[in-house]
């Protein structure tokens, strides 16, 4: 879960400048997320510079500072156009994106159930009236006839 609001830096263009340490310095995009949960909305801040986009950055240099560094050639002479990158747009709205699908599938499956019918139910067994239980006739092969006793089997046992 994410709450509150985190910078999000997207390295974009090598640079001929070096920070304190000697790393060299790129041209990147400075995004911000807004959260609440997940993210939920996100906001371009334009470039900045920075050697590691999980690390700190610094603003991009401006007026008579860019133009004595693309002069000298540690900054390119065009700079790359600020937006929105497609990382920030996925999950920069990912709350969002969340709902919609959430939403579209819940859609979906009521068209769906709407179009091919409720899920059938279990029908109740039909109630027989109430006085003498119903038989079924039996066939004629199931009753022996006469001629299969043995009636001297009955003499026997008494």
């Amino acid at each position: 879960m994410q709450f509150g609001v985190q910078d999000a830096v997207t390295l974009l263009v090598e640079t001929k400048l070096k920070d304190e340490s000697g790393r060299t310095l790129w041209i990147a995009n400075h995004a911000i997320h807004y959260s609440f949960i997940a993210p939920l909305y996100a906001r371009e801040e334009g470039l900045c510079l920075s050697a590691d986009p999980r690390e700190s950055y610094s603003p991009m240099p401006s007026g008579n500072e860019l133009m004595v560094y693309q002069a000298a050639g540690l900054i390119p002479k065009h700079l790359p156009e600020p937006r929105l990158q497609t990382s920030d747009w996925i999950f920069g709205f990912l709350l969002w994106w969340v709902f919609i699908g959430v939403t579209a599938y819940e859609l979906i499956k009521r068209k769906i159930k709407k179009k091919f019918g409720r899920e059938k139910s279990v029908a109740t067994p039909a109630v027989e009236p109430v006085g003498e239980p119903k038989t079924e006739p039996q066939s004629q092969e199931a009753v022996p006839k006469d001629e299969e006793y043995d009636d001297d089997y009955d003499e026997e046992e008494e």
